[in-house]
């Protein structure tokens, strides 16, 4: 049985004034794959991945998902997450005086009545952590966190809508050697689970 083509990219060709960052590009990812875009800065790495989520719309192409033909002119990055597709950037899309729990729920906070139900997001967190096993300490300020567990609070961010795709955006790039290897771990346990 053939697997399942969860994103499919044809003739992808994406124009800036003055630039063609892309030109007719095809990609395809199938279920239970990984793929590394490799390039140097300005290649159009960043930017197939925004065409991929929404975050740009592709001067020319199709963009297929689960099957699924877009229509790239309504096409959004809330749409994307609503179709299973996540991306962490490489640059930081955090509130750097709100906790780590915080940024995680911003937006999405569970209530009882009235009130933020700050134990439930608190168990919810936790259990991201866990599921990325990795201990940190999600009441504390993301200003005073580290690089490696900046990009980890993404992390737990993006897997919020249970995506069946992931983008990491160059996430390596501003890691030292632990957090890159830390990376590929999360990487390897998310594979195993498909997604």
């Amino acid at each position: 049985m053939a697997a399942e083509k969860l994103v499919e990219v044809k003739n992808c060709t994406m124009v800036f004034p003055g630039v063609k960052a892309l030109d007719d590009v095809d990609f395809t990812l199938l279920a239970g794959e990984c793929h590394g875009l490799v390039g140097e800065n300005g290649a159009g790495k960043s930017t197939l991945s925004k065409c991929i989520i929404g975050d740009y719309r592709m001067s020319e192409g199709q963009l297929f998902v689960k099957g699924e033909e877009i229509h790239i002119p309504s096409y959004t990055v809330r749409k994307s997450h609503e179709m299973g597709i996540a991306i962490v950037h490489q640059e930081f899309q955090l509130m750097e005086d709100l906790n780590g729990l915080e940024n995680i729920f911003i937006g999405r906070y569970e209530k009882r009545g009235p009130i933020i139900d700050w134990k439930k997001l608190q168990k919810k967190g936790e259990e991201l952590l866990e599921y990325l096993q990795y201990d940190l300490d999600l009441r504390v300020k993301v200003k005073h966190l580290r690089t490696a567990e900046k990009q980890i609070i993404q992390l737990a961010k993006a897997l919020l809508d249970n995506p069946d795709v992931i983008i990491f955006d160059e996430l390596t790039a501003v890691l030292q050697e632990d957090g890159i290897q830390n990376i590929f771990r999360i990487i390897d346990l998310l594979k195993a689970k498909g997604i």
